[in-house]
């Protein structure tokens, strides 16, 4: 049993809210990685040759690990519930988790933050990843990422990467600095190298499972900002217009409105005096840079882009059967599952949806998943087993409402 993917995959949670921040991966976090969660389930289902249930095993980081953050202290308003403000506080790092080194037979997960695909198999880019620099015993060499797990027999695998290659472009704000998204082609190229190392060692009637990716532009660190309530304690009160350039080449200001996106980063810093004046981002001679907004264009690239990459994975899916035609792998579309976050979701009798902190599903960071977050992702990856696994087997579900959200103080 093997876990491949990125920061998700990892346990990463409360996080930063900068696109090269290290904050995130801790042990308390880390304890409720989905990998780890999905294995309690589905081993005691899919057991190895001499009945024994699976083991797992992580890299866990000790005590703040890469450091991550609390939430100190949040206003919300009495009208609507709304988060008015809010403070967080960090935890710092662990100076001695920098050093400490995973033993590669024993790992089951092989999450790395900050993973692309387009990486995979890019020894220079691999290594500028300090997380990818940290699962590689000291003395060892690994030129690339599918000889972390070439000597294990997996029966069962799941696959979530490619997020990575779209949050460095949005992140950035999609300006001309941002890193751009990973080509198409490269992307299918490099996914379907991966599912081959895959199949060259596992076990015979392995079990794989590729997970495709959610629109983050949904996500509530893009969270659109609604410019009649915004800075208002009053519901019924006209609040202020929100400005931001659009191109940093230029000096022209927009009105931000429900087209776009602006990034979480800037949470208590709208109004206030900065280096450039006072009220930033609430006059035309102080506006929000291009780099923290997401305007209708750069938002419709990107959900192409997705698009596009999930595409290229159901088709890779499809591509790969077995004797009988019997698929050897399983499409678990949690795309749709996020996409129904914006409306709200009844899982267990309780409500959760996309908002910032009191949605339930994402954590501070406004990008990786609260544990009840994690939990309802879980599931839509046992609700596909269960539906397109051959193997007739009922795997069980999590009752999310036995996982917390957000700590509120």
């Amino acid at each position: 049993m093997i876990f491949i993917g990125d920061r998700y995959t990892a346990g990463m949670t409360n996080g930063s809210r900068t696109a090269d921040g290290r904050a995130g991966l801790y042990a308390e976090g880390q304890a409720f990685a989905f990998p780890y969660l999905l294995s309690t389930q589905v081993s005691n289902v899919l057991i190895d040759e001499d009945k024994n249930p699976v083991a797992y095993h992580q890299h866990i980081a000790s005590e703040s690990g890469s450091g991550y953050f609390e939430l100190e202290q949040v206003t919300f308003r009495e009208c609507d519930g709304e988060v008015v403000s809010e403070s967080i506080t960090n935890r710092p790092s662990n100076p001695d988790w920098a050093n400490e080194f995973p033993t590669l037979p024993t790992l089951n997960n092989f999450g790395i933050p900050f993973l692309k695909v387009a990486d995979l198999f890019d020894q220079d880019k691999l290594t500028e990843n300090f997380f990818y620099n940290r699962m590689i015993p000291q003395g060892e060499m690994v030129d690339q990422y599918p000889e972390l797990y070439e000597t294990r027999t997996p029966t069962f695998v799941t696959l979530f990467l490619g997020v990575e290659d779209i949050l460095a472009y949005a992140m950035n704000g999609g300006t001309l600095f941002s890193p751009n998204m990973t080509e198409l082609e490269t992307f299918k190229t490099n996914y379907g190298r991966l599912m081959d190392s895959i199949e060259v060692h596992a076990a015979e009637g392995f079990l794989g499972v590729v997970v495709n990716i959610p629109d983050v532009t949904d996500f509530p660190y893009f969270a659109s900002i609604d410019p009649v309530l915004a800075q208002t304690e009053d519901c019924r009160q006209s609040g202020s217009t929100i400005f931001y350039r659009k191109d940093m080449n230029t000096n022209d200001v927009f009105v931000a409105d429900e087209n776009v996106r602006l990034m979480l980063s800037l949470q208590g810093r709208l109004g206030q005096e900065n280096a450039l004046g006072p009220a930033y981002g609430l006059t035309t001679d102080n506006p929000i840079p291009d780099q923290f907004v997401l305007d209708e264009e750069e938002l419709m690239a990107i959900t192409k882009q997705i698009e596009a990459y999930n595409i290229t994975l159901d088709s890779l899916v499809n591509a790969k059967r077995g004797e009988g035609n019997e698929p050897r792998w399983i499409l678990v579309d949690v795309n749709q599952k996020f996409a129904q976050l914006k409306f709200g979701l009844n899982e267990g009798g309780l409500q959760v949806d996309n908002s910032h902190l009191s949605g339930g599903v994402f954590s501070l960071d406004g990008l990786t998943f609260t544990p009840r977050g994690t939990a309802l992702f879980s599931n839509a990856i046992i609700e596909s087993l269960n539906k397109k696994s051959l193997r007739k087997v009922r795997i069980p579900t999590f009752n999310i409402t036995n996982f917390p959200g957000v700590v509120f103080p």
